[in-house]
């Protein structure tokens, strides 16, 4: 009888801190109220993103060239492949939102050729935009989350960051390095209370991806490829988004989250 109690008397010691536990977290992935830029959230996946983000109770300043088809979302004109544009472009959004508590580097391009024709002006915007405006924004978000202690970024890489790709030599090149920059700001800020992590799409059928999903012959390759069989959705890069910028992320640094159907398993 003493045995059946003591099980019985373990078992709720383990139930009551679960139990508090859940009720503790319901608010892990609530944004009420914090300050967000995404840059490059006018369409694709930033879109979605930014629209995910609004939903779960953030103010979103999306920096862009055109304006996000959503009066719910704040947006700054801007060429991200500028520099000069770039310029105080966190203060911008400070001076909207009165602060900034999530930055979201979304932004991207694509151009495919083969190697030994590939555009050197088109490698150089896209290590521009990829790779440059990556941490000259996340210089700028750091600058004032250092002061309260307390930030998230996030950046995208893409599948093509663990891998070579084909006929994407800058978008490789940018997206493996985009991986290496997380984790050295994270060996930086994390003990300021910066979580620096990123995104790395697989195949979307919103976004970069779209174009070669629609290849009448890259296209079927590519799905037989993915174990789940078909390309995401641009909804389910919201979830890992939320969680990326979200308190429910709060130990987690210098990660890149794979969101990509099983592509990298294959």
């Amino acid at each position: 009888m003493s045995d059946a109690c003591g099980s019985a008397g373990d078992g709720a010691i383990l139930l009551i801190p679960l139990m508090a536990l859940m009720q503790n977290n319901s608010g892990l992935f609530d944004l009420t109220g914090k300050r967000v830029l995404i840059s490059g959230g006018s369409r694709g996946l930033g879109f979605a993103i930014a629209q995910g983000f609004v939903e779960a109770g953030a103010r979103v300043v999306v920096a862009s060239r055109s304006p996000p088809p959503d009066p719910k979302l704040f947006h700054l004109p801007v060429d991200l492949a500028d520099a000069g544009q770039r310029t105080g472009l966190v203060d911008k959004t400070v001076g909207l939102l009165g602060g900034i508590d999530v930055l979201f580097h979304a932004a991207g391009d694509q151009h495919r050729d083969n190697a030994e024709r590939f555009p050197m002006d088109r490698w150089r915007s896209m290590i521009e935009l990829h790779l440059t405006a990556a941490m000259d924004l996340s210089q700028q978000a750091a600058r004032h989350m250092l002061e309260q202690k307390r930030g998230k970024i996030v950046l995208m890489s893409s599948i093509v960051g663990f891998q070579g790709g084909l006929r994407v030599p800058a978008y490789s090149a940018a997206k493996h390095a985009v991986i290496g920059l997380v984790q050295s700001l994270c060996n930086e800020w994390a003990g300021h209370g910066i979580n620096v992590n990123a995104l790395a799409p697989g195949y979307f059928a919103t976004g970069l991806g779209e174009a070669v999903l629609n290849d009448p012959v890259r296209g079927p390759q590519i799905l037989l490829r993915i174990p789940a069989g078909r390309a995401g959705r641009h909804e389910e890069l919201v979830g890992p988004a939320l969680f990326l910028a979200s308190d429910a992320s709060e130990y987690m640094h210098g990660q890149t989250l794979v969101i990509d159907g099983g592509w990298l398993a294959r």
